[in-house]
């Protein structure tokens, strides 16, 4: 089993779509917010993805009004300026189905970006608190002093 580090961020190898448009699987680029209970079968990942299109999050794009989080080209290893959305977690991903992807670790959140990136999963209405204080538990040990969730 591969550990993961809290805030790294990985990009995959192998494709992956996990879009219900038909869109065509790509390579893509993660953010690891942490895992489900090791008592839970199988384990879940909390998972952030990043895109260039950051014009889906201007005034009359498609992700208008969500929490995101803008990286720019080399920002925590990020090879392209990019947004990652706060609103969308990944939360039904396996362990193994991760592993499948072949992440590779490209860089990690500065202290910065993931106080910036909780105040917005923080915030959001479509994840659950429960959710919320597991990657609080999981941000909180690399970035001391997280409020926590409402």
């Amino acid at each position: 089993m591969t550990e993961f580090e809290i805030g790294g961020i990985y990009r995959t190898e192998k494709a992956f779509s996990g879009r219900m448009d038909g869109r065509e699987a790509k390579s893509r680029w993660f953010i690891y917010l942490g895992k489900s209970g090791l008592f839970e079968k199988p384990v879940l990942l909390y998972l952030l993805t990043a895109t260039t299109q950051v014009h889906h999050f201007q005034a009359g794009g498609d992700k208008a009004g969500m929490n995101y989080v803008l990286f720019p080209a080399g920002c925590c290893g990020f090879e392209a300026g990019c947004a990652v959305c706060a609103d969308e977690l990944i939360d039904n991903m396996s362990l193994s189905a991760f592993e499948r992807l072949v992440p590779v670790k490209k860089g990690k959140l500065s202290d910065q970006k993931a106080k910036e990136l909780y105040e917005k999963i923080r915030n959001s209405r479509y994840i659950m608190r429960k959710i919320k204080v597991l990657i609080h538990d999981s941000l909180n040990a690399f970035v001391s002093g997280l409020p926590m969730p409402k």
